[in-house]
């Protein structure tokens, strides 16, 4: 049906004129196939309406807010949710005494006896994003509610069981809308089913694509990172050479640091000419520490550089099949299709637990969700090796992720001697697994959110999780460590 449908007030005062043949019916099963959507099977045999058996659908979701008669047969998921069960509870064998929309609103109420010749009232609430369904007690108390809110979600009106039942405030405004005959279950029926199926795929396209293009832009990062280290593993020869032009130089070298420089012209002893070379220094170092820091340099960047190939030329790869499944998402237009893709997501590790392509809530490479630490201020990265890096920005996230969020073999990291972000590296128990590279990244975040961000080298401490304590009464972040061993790293604030 290409004609657009708003479930109104008009249409719902249509609704409950056709559904007035439920009335008298005995309610035989009650099932709830999706989290906000209620399906009643009314048998009615009485001498004023022999309909038989009649399926009442109530779906109070925010998009497809609606009530009608309905079809389609839906499972019903197993064990029951809770508001299915108090329903079954409540109303299992009831008959429908009365169906009315109230006041000319978009609410409709139905009202049942029990067996045991109790009234209740099952009101549904059509309203857009409030919408919902809720059963009410004889003495005008709720039992329950497909969405139960409490004084956190409104300050208006709280809907938890044993609360009084309100009625929902009034429209701010009343407004004429036409009559529309035409509007029948069957069409609602038809139409919603069309609507919820295109909705289920873009939905299903949307979620598999956001979590692959994430995971794309990760690696994508990854690669541009492992590829400034290729590119450092050609300066081997460079560090080595400064180290021994400062040592070469060690007098000069003092006199540049004693008057606060961060760079030093020296003469050049291998180059033919005798020319002068400007070297970066950091002026929290000695000269001969400065010197041991780029011959440091030298040796890990050599001893890094067949690893660094190696995982460069993994993520390029990875980066292209990344690519690719994107461009087969794009060109798939029916649901199985995109099923199938979703398949080899699963199987191929981009997306993991999902259903319906929603991620869960796992701290892993790909995962579409981002935890909320309880409001605390904390960044979650993931490193080039796909292990999830979590950093505090402040003293009392710091704090936090410390004392709750890391365990004993989590990887601990601080800039040595100085104010930083703490850092932890989660291992799932396993911390010799953690590569180098990891702890490099994760020293990098901290002391690019360090007092030294801007000396261009920083020293980080890093030790397990366990050798790390905070003293009794000591402030938000501050800890002692022991265990520790110390790593030279760059730093740069815009990262």
């Amino acid at each position: 049906m290409a004609v657009k449908i708003t479930f109104n007030d008009a249409v719902l005062a249509r609704i409950s004129e056709e559904l007035q043949v439920l009335v008298g019916g005995k309610i035989q099963r009650i099932s709830q196939p999706q989290p906000l959507q209620i399906v009643l099977s009314v048998f009615n045999n009485s001498a004023s309406s022999s309909i038989g058996e009649k399926h009442l659908l109530i779906d109070v979701s925010p998009r497809f807010f609606r009530v009608h008669l309905t079809n389609s047969r839906a499972k019903n998921p197993t064990p029951p949710p809770a508001f299915c069960a108090i329903l079954r509870k409540y109303l299992d064998g009831a008959r429908i005494t009365k169906i009315a929309q109230r006041n000319g609103d978009r609410i409709l109420d139905l009202h049942l006896k029990s067996n045991d010749g109790e009234n209740f009232l099952l009101t549904c609430e059509l309203m857009g994003k409030h919408a919902n369904a809720i059963l009410i007690s004889p003495q005008n108390k709720i039992l329950h509610a497909a969405k139960l809110i409490n004084s956190r979600l409104s300050r208006v009106r709280e809907i938890l069981p044993g609360k009084e039942y309100s009625a929902p405030p009034a429209p701010q405004s009343a407004h004429e809308v036409p009559p529309t005959p035409e509007i029948s279950s069957a069409i609602l029926d038809e139409y919603y089913a069309n609507l919820t199926a295109n909705s289920e795929f873009d939905d299903l396209k949307n979620s598999i694509g956001g979590v692959i293009q994430k995971t794309l832009k990760k690696k994508t990062h990854a690669l541009e990172q492992v590829r400034r280290g290729t590119h450092e593993s050609t300066l081997a020869d460079q560090y080595r050479r400064w180290g021994e032009l400062i040592f070469g130089n060690l007098h000069q070298v003092k006199i540049g640091l004693q008057r606060g420089q961060t760079r030093v012209e020296v003469l050049d002893f291998y180059d033919e000419n005798q020319a002068q070379i400007e070297i970066p220094l950091d002026a929290d170092l000695s000269a001969s520490e400065n010197a041991e820091r780029y011959f440091e340099r030298a040796r890990h960047v050599e001893e890094n550089a067949e690893a660094l190939k190696a995982r460069e030329s993994t993520l390029a790869r990875e980066a292209e099949e990344l690519a690719k499944f994107l461009a087969d998402l794009e060109s798939a237009h029916e649901i199985n299709a995109l099923r199938e893709l979703q398949k080899i997501a699963v199987k191929t590790g981009w997306l993991r637990a999902i259903n319906d392509g929603q991620s869960d809530n796992r701290s892993t490479p790909g995962s579409a969700q981002t935890p909320s630490f309880d409001g605390f201020k904390i960044k979650r990265l993931i490193s080039p090796d796909g292990f999830t890096i979590l950093v505090g920005e402040n003293a009392t996230a710091n704090d936090y992720l410390v004392t709750r969020l890391s365990h004993s073999n989590d990887w601990w990291l601080h800039l040595r001697g100085g104010t930083s972000s703490h850092a932890i590296i989660q291992t799932n128990n396993a911390p010799d697994r953690v590569p180098r590279s990891t702890l490099e990244f994760a020293a990098r975040a901290v002391a690019s959110r360090s007092v030294a961000k801007h000396a261009g080298w920083a020293e980080v401490d890093y030790t397990l999780r366990k050798y790390v304590r905070k003293p009794r009464k000591a402030a938000p972040g501050s800890v002692v460590h022991t265990n520790a061993k110390t790593m030279h790293v760059e730093s740069d604030p815009k990262k």
